[in-house]
């Protein structure tokens, strides 16, 4: 028998033609409509290869008749495709759902999350990257949004922790990636030189198919890996197991980004082993920065990537003030709810259009 196998690797496993009607089962099943789950598709195996096999599960459900756990198991079907080994079984491991105890109103419960992904109330908004001198959009970074039935529109920070600890990161991963490729596919021929970030969490760095999804997805779409920014939180460098993996995206032609620089241990040393080409200043040292310490401390992130031949961006940029200070030092760009707050594909088209700010970078 082959070991456990999460829900999410489960899904992420599966044959992207049979994945609609998998999903389709799963959200009957869970929605109640029902009285089991059951689905013959192709799974992709540990060797690369596809084996045919038949999912089977149960949920179970509270008193309200909601699904709080899922437990099933997986079977290879060797009599329908003879060149597959013998008939294993692997278990499908369920994990409690319960919302924290300490915010019983966020929706963290694993169900909720791979609902979420199922019915399609995930979303994607695109937050501006502003040239400070030009006033011109440089790129636009992809933000996760979920469109919660009875909490509302929640941002990533609700819940990607959540979805980082489970591995539902990981099909939402390239969910989003799917998502923010067919859309800006649709805006580089506004700028000329238009980035796109995408944010990559620890869990999704060491997915084992992380470099063959970004491949796959931005070659269909027609966008050089030159054209994406990939931006890795400043913690997750903490690990040098990550540098293989930081160096083969960067060997690819994708640009790196350190998230949220500032405010955790990396040190420059430790900075200057990978290959980064943009310092991102975390946005609570702007927020600070009428102290002399902060202004200090922001003034050398922004001596530090010039030093090393790296752009620096400042986040949260809320006040004209703040802006002007950044202008000061010599910041090349900056995001924040005073240049533009994050918006939908089709009105970062429109704002793509227009391409510049001048009210608020004048």
């Amino acid at each position: 028998a082959a070991g456990a196998v999460a829900p999410s690797e489960w899904l992420d496993r599966v044959h992207p033609e049979d994945r609609g009607a998998v999903d389709a089962d799963l959200r009957a099943h869970l929605d109640g409509d029902s009285p089991r789950f059951e689905s013959e598709h192709r799974l992709r195996g540990t060797d690369g290869g596809w084996r045919r096999v038949l999912a089977r599960g149960r949920a179970t459900r509270d008193a309200a008749g909601k699904a709080i756990r899922f437990c099933g198991s997986l079977m290879e079907l060797a009599e329908a495709e003879p060149s597959i080994a013998p008939v294993t079984t692997t278990p499908v491991p369920s994990r409690d759902v319960a919302y924290p105890k300490t915010a019983p109103d966020q929706p963290a419960a694993h169900s909720d999350l791979l609902h979420a992904l199922v019915l399609k109330q995930l979303r994607v908004e695109y937050q501006p990257v502003i040239d400070i001198a030009t006033g011109q959009i440089q790129g636009l970074e992809a933000l996760l949004r979920w469109a919660h039935p009875a909490h509302g529109v929640l941002a990533a920070a609700a819940f990607v922790p959540f979805a980082e600890e489970s591995g539902l990161i990981v099909p939402i991963g390239r969910w989003l990636l799917e998502e923010a490729a067919r859309d800006f596919r649709r805006c580089v021929h506004f700028v000329a030189g238009l980035k796109l970030h995408i944010n990559v969490s620890q869990r999704q760095l060491e997915h084992a198919g992380l470099l063959e999804d970004f491949d796959g997805v931005f070659a269909h779409r027609g966008i050089e890996p030159q054209a994406v920014v990939l931006e890795i939180a400043e913690g997750v460098l903490q690990d040098d197991r990550h540098g293989p993996r930081i160096a083969e995206l960067h060997a690819r032609g994708f640009g790196l980004a350190v998230d949220d620089f500032g405010t955790g241990t990396c040190t420059p040393e430790s900075l200057f082993r990978f290959p980064f080409d943009s310092l991102k200043i975390d946005r609570t040292l702007l927020g600070a920065a009428p102290s002399s310490e902060a202004r200090r401390l922001v003034r050398s992130i922004v001596a530090l990537a010039r030093e090393s031949n790296a752009q620096t961006i400042a986040l949260g940029v809320e006040t004209a003030e703040q802006l002007a200070f950044l202008r000061e030092l010599g910041c090349p760009a900056a995001q924040g709810f005073y240049l533009s707050p994050p918006v939908s594909a089709e009105e970062a088209r429109a704002l793509l259009a227009r391409s510049t700010y001048p009210a608020r970078t004048a």
